[in-house]
């Protein structure tokens, strides 16, 4: 048997990868919301990353189930949104030179899913947030739990070959 404590009882939360299967994280969003929970800490990678940052910014699950219908329902508005900027934003976003080292940007590519994101520190989120990441030439994990949030979004959902790289303390 636990002993009986006067502390309140906490709960953090980390949300893992896995592309558009991390999705079914929303519903866990949800049901923290319709209980009236909320995590004290919260953690994720990849597309947790995104999901994390986006509740821990102060955005609901409801406004973020809206958001990502939006976006995955209607390929083709996204589509205009990303390539409605001028070409220079475009270029920020996309490269289709030959020898590059990746195709997208993954900040630019945050900030157009994450506009709550846009000079956003972690340390001013509503909920403490941390990404984790991978530090590819070191091959170690990375945790970022300060700084620009769409940095830290952007490296913890960067694929080789897909995305730049986002640098990292140098």
């Amino acid at each position: 048997m636990c002993p009986a404590s006067s502390d309140p009882l906490t709960i953090g939360l980390a949300l893992g990868g896995g592309g558009a299967r991390g999705l079914a994280h929303i519903s866990v969003l949800e049901v923290f919301d319709e209980l009236g929970l909320r995590p004290a800490r919260m953690a994720g990678t990849s597309i947790g990353a995104l999901l994390c940052a986006a509740y821990a910014s102060g955005m609901s699950a409801a406004e973020i189930r809206e958001r990502t219908s939006e976006t995955l329902s209607n390929p083709a508005a996204f589509a205009r949104k990303v390539f409605s900027g001028s070409a220079r934003e475009w270029m920020d976003l996309v490269s289709l030179r030959p020898l590059a080292a990746a195709l997208m940007n993954p900040e630019r590519l945050v900030s157009l899913l994450l506009p709550v994101a846009e000079g956003a520190t972690i340390e001013t989120l509503d909920i403490p947030f941390a990404a984790t990441a991978t530090d590819y030439r070191e091959q170690r994990p990375v945790v970022f739990d300060e700084g620009p949030l769409t940095r830290a979004v952007a490296a913890s959902i960067a694929l080789p070959g897909l995305f730049k790289p986002v640098l990292h303390q140098g």
